[in-house]
């Protein structure tokens, strides 16, 4: 360069060093400005600290009169606080319908307020009122569009224990509470089932199975939607007029009888469990002394023969008694009763059927006279287990 030559820099590598520096710049703006801006205006007042009291007994709910009283404490200013919507849960659903605390309902800071709600349209079927699994509150802030939601910042369980959870109450007598809810089931949800919790959800029924060994009010158990005079876990006397009975179980019998079955009508179902005699084959697997009895379940049957498990290794596994009719065994696999039979029917038994069995043909007792539908339609013959 000569001297007193002063050139500039070039007009490309100018426009570059602009670019570069407005996009500094916007970076800047973005990362720094407008945080401290939104956090200055509207934005920050999403800060609303609420929570469901739960101490001093304002929070509960009454099966009774099927209403449930909430009480929200506010712990902290915040701002631009709406409302506050109350969300009700049953069996993992949030209801569509809230209720809300709104205007003058809406506690000051360190202030707490209760608000009940009517929740009867959620009948148990019963005469009483199914409780919510879980009650929610979600505050509702306003901005300069409109309102917007907050997230739900407290939840208590139903349980009635601990710190988080909301008990049982009484509610007054001409009480306030809101009506939460418009659709209703026509004619109710009962359907007669003891093991069935029956509920109307938004105009719908809906049934869920109580937990298994609830108690039905015929004095027996639940089991997946079924009320069951007795879940058997071991042999018994089966002695209920009609009862209905579920192994829950294998079982291994003596050289006794295991099952014996002693009032008429009885249903049993052996769940697709087995029976195991003792290891010498002595012993009675199921003895049925009564009449219009069902034994169905055992084991695992197969219309070619074979299967597995079953009712096996006694000196008789089904021993039909003298003089009993109606009875029904079906899908049941006995066998392998080597000293025995794998099924005896006494004198003069009579009107027995069967459908979907595993017997021996050669080791059945008597029954081709007293249960003369025994034909091959009605059992398949024993073969290795498979």
């Amino acid at each position: 360069m000569k001297k007193g030559d002063k050139r500039g820099i070039s007009a490309t590598i100018a426009t570059i060093l602009i670019i570069l520096i407005t996009v500094a710049a916007i970076g800047i703006i973005w990362g720094l400005v407008i945080p401290m801006i939104r956090d200055s205006a509207s934005y920050g007042g999403y800060d609303a600290d609420l929570i469901i009291e739960t101490e001093g007994g304002y929070t509960y709910f009454d099966s009774d009169k099927g209403v449930a009283c909430v009480q929200v404490r506010r712990l902290s200013e915040g701002s631009n606080l709406s409302r506050i919507d109350v969300l009700f849960v049953y069996n993992g659903t949030t209801l569509e319908d809230r209720g809300n605390f709104s205007g003058e309902e809406i506690p000051q800071t360190n202030e707490a307020k209760t608000k009940c709600f009517n929740l009867t349209i959620y009948s148990d079927g019963v005469g009483g009122y199914d409780a919510p699994d879980s009650i929610k509150i979600l505050p509702i802030y306003l901005d300069g569009a409109g309102e917007v939601e907050g997230e739900v910042i407290s939840t208590v369980g139903g349980d009635g224990s601990g710190d988080d959870s909301y008990s049982s109450g009484n509610f007054p007598d001409g009480g306030s509470a809101d009506p939460i809810g418009t659709k209703v089931c026509e004619g109710g949800c009962d359907d007669g089932n003891d093991c069935t919790d029956d509920v109307c959800l938004e105009g719908v029924c809906s049934y869920s199975n109580k937990a298994e060994g609830d108690s039905c009010s015929s004095g027996g158990e639940c089991y997946e939607g079924t009320c069951y005079t007795e879940l058997l876990r071991s042999c018994a006397t089966l002695s209920v007029e009609n009862g209905k009975y579920l192994l829950r179980q294998l079982v291994y019998g003596d050289s006794g009888t295991c099952f014996s079955i002693e009032a008429d009508g009885i249903d049993f179902d052996l769940g697709g469990n087995s029976v195991y005699g003792p290891n010498d084959q002595t012993g009675i697997g199921v003895s049925i002394n009564a009449d219009d009895v069902e034994i169905h379940n055992a084991g695992v049957t197969n219309p070619s023969g074979g299967g597995s498990g079953g009712i096996v290794y006694f000196n008789y596994g089904i021993a039909i008694g003298a003089e009993t009719s109606g009875g029904v065994i079906r899908d049941v696999r006995a066998c392998d009763s080597q000293n025995g039979y794998d099924i005896s029917c006494g004198n003069n038994g009579e009107g027995y059927s069967g459908e979907g069995n595993n017997f021996d043909p050669a080791k059945t007792s008597a029954c081709d006279n007293s249960w003369p539908r025994l034909d091959k339609r009605q059992y398949a013959p024993c073969v290795a287990p498979v």
